[in-house]
């Protein structure tokens, strides 16, 4: 596996009604989508963020280096302080938006899994795809019915999540991002997030 460093001036979001996106560039992608897939191909795990950064919309800060929400493995965590619908948005390769070969192949997988701690009472989450292109792809999920939390999760208690792929209903299994957006409908809150990746199992 070969790390990808990537330099992002400036990204248009177009995925459904966002106005507005941050990038965040870690410089820590992993091997590209030909690469033979492990059984768990982790995004974020054990405090280090895999994929290359995020592009995140109504989003003030992503700390990927949190200790503050008492990781739930490891010793870091990711903290995303948010504005009002605000949401995590990571990107396998910046280079996906024109070339499909270096985007990131779900194919070899069934769910996305990831552990998030809400910090506010009746916090919930949808997520969704954008596939090669920069395109809107499938439906946007509201996680809470494959989450162990459910639709009122315990404040500042980890739950885990495992979101069936085929509940996306992807056209194109060639992805360049995904997001996790907050559904509280706060004006500012902030959130936790741990354990993110691709599980064929």
């Amino acid at each position: 596996m070969r790390s990808i460093l990537v330099r992002v001036a400036a990204i248009a979001c177009i995925a459904q009604a966002f106005t507005s996106c941050s990038p965040v560039s870690t410089g820590l992608a992993q091997a590209a989508s030909s690469d033979t897939a492990d059984a768990t191909r982790w995004v974020y795990y054990n405090g280090t963020m895999k994929w290359d950064g995020s592009w995140d919309w109504a989003v003030t800060s992503v700390n990927y280096r949190d200790t503050t929400g008492m990781p739930l493995s490891g010793t870091r965590d990711i903290e995303v302080r948010s504005q009002k619908w605000g949401g995590w948005q990571p990107f396998f390769h910046a280079d996906c938006q024109n070339n499909a070969n270096l985007c990131f192949d779900v194919s070899p997988y069934k769910y996305l899994i990831f552990s998030l701690k809400p910090t506010v009472a009746n916090q919930t989450f949808d997520s969704g795809f954008m596939s090669a292109g920069d395109s809107k792809d499938g439906v946007v999920v509201h996680v809470s019915v494959y989450c162990s939390g459910g639709s009122n999760p315990p404040i500042n208690e980890w739950e885990s999540c495992k979101v069936p792929l085929s509940a996306y209903g992807l056209s194109n299994t060639k992805v360049l991002k995904f997001s996790i957006q907050d559904q509280s409908g706060l004006a500012s809150n902030h959130w936790y997030i741990d354990n993110v990746g691709f599980t064929a199992n």
